[in-house]
């Protein structure tokens, strides 16, 4: 995130809360950006050098420093992903559940969450954060290094635009910004926004199929998308479109899902895999059992330990 381009183009009513740490061990900062109509407003204090980021209450206390009085709320992580966890460090981790638990504590609905991380635009992601945001911007394959454009975000925000269009403006920028990257940092990638409206009732159709191992690996083989972590998601409307379940259902979720993502888009890297013929914006993991309303959930997936033993996953087992 470029700093000195956010000040520059931020306008009065904007704030800009920034929890940043430094990978080259210079510490940890609490970074706020403001505005006011005859000066900048730029504090920078550097905390703890220790400071856990996969603590929730560091969360919880972060959110609950920029509540206030604004209209309109976003909340963007910055680290590596894997689907259902984010890691801030090689070594620590922080469920989806757990954000979840941490933005209802607060008592916020964000108008966009986003995520500058990898694998991360999932139905289960999606689902577990229902109740927390009306729209979120994620990567279903891999994000590159270089994160959000911070000058298309800061005018995405300044516009006054209803959050669906600032949304969409972020996704654009990122996109853009990765295109025009120089070789050596490119990164073949995508974004999505999502409209988390319709995710209750997608779940609902979903649960009357059921999404399992012997159902994808029979099926839809060319949908898999495998990260460095052992991971393994598959494109949902990918593997509804391939599928064999009822006509009249399949329509319906393949609407809903178009519904859903507002907006895809793939760079142009990306394009020129294979893979991107086989990606609609949004995937899900092939954990082995029944999805229903009640263990659609991290929480449900928690308890899979004999699938995370094979995967040999550590977090969340």
């Amino acid at each position: 995130m470029d700093l000195a381009l956010i000040t520059k183009n931020i306008s009065p009513d904007i704030e800009f809360l920034i929890l940043y740490r430094s990978y080259n061990y210079y510490g940890s900062y609490f970074i706020k950006l403001s505005k006011s109509l005859h000066k900048d407003i730029f504090s920078f204090r550097r905390i703890d050098d220790d400071i856990d980021f996969s603590d929730i209450n560091v969360l919880h206390n972060f959110i609950k420093l920029g509540l206030g009085k604004a209209e309109k709320y976003a909340l963007f992580f910055g680290m590596h992903g894997y689907t259902w966890f984010i890691k801030p460090s090689p070594y620590k981790f922080i469920t989806v559940d757990k954000i979840k638990e941490i933005i209802l504590r607060n008592n916020i609905v964000f108008d966009i969450i986003g995520f500058d991380c990898c694998y991360m635009s999932t139905i289960e992601t999606v689902y577990e954060l229902n109740d927390c945001a009306r729209y979120i911007i994620a990567c279903e394959n891999a994000s590159p290094n270089l994160g959000f454009n911070s000058e298309e975000m800061v005018n995405a925000f300044s516009s006054g635009d209803s959050p669906d269009k600032i949304a969409i403006r972020i996704a654009k920028g990122f996109i853009k910004r990765n295109n025009i990257a120089p070789k050596l940092l490119e990164y073949p990638t995508d974004v999505a926004v999502i409209d988390l409206k319709y995710v209750e009732e997608l779940v609902k159709k979903l649960s009357v199929i059921g999404i399992n191992d012997d159902f994808l690996l029979n099926k839809v083989k060319n949908a898999k998308i495998v990260n460095e972590e052992g991971y393994e998601t598959y494109d949902l409307y990918y593997v509804i479109y391939k599928s064999d379940i009822d006509n009249e259902i399949k329509t319906d979720i393949l609407q809903l899902i178009n519904n859903m993502i507002i907006l895809y888009i793939q760079s142009d890297l990306l394009k020129q895999e294979n893979i991107s013929c086989f990606c609609y914006g949004i995937g899900f993991t092939p954990f082995p059992y029944k999805i229903n309303e009640n263990s659609f959930s991290y929480r449900g997936l928690k308890v899979k330990k004999q699938f995370c033993d094979k995967a040999k996953v550590i977090p969340g087992c």
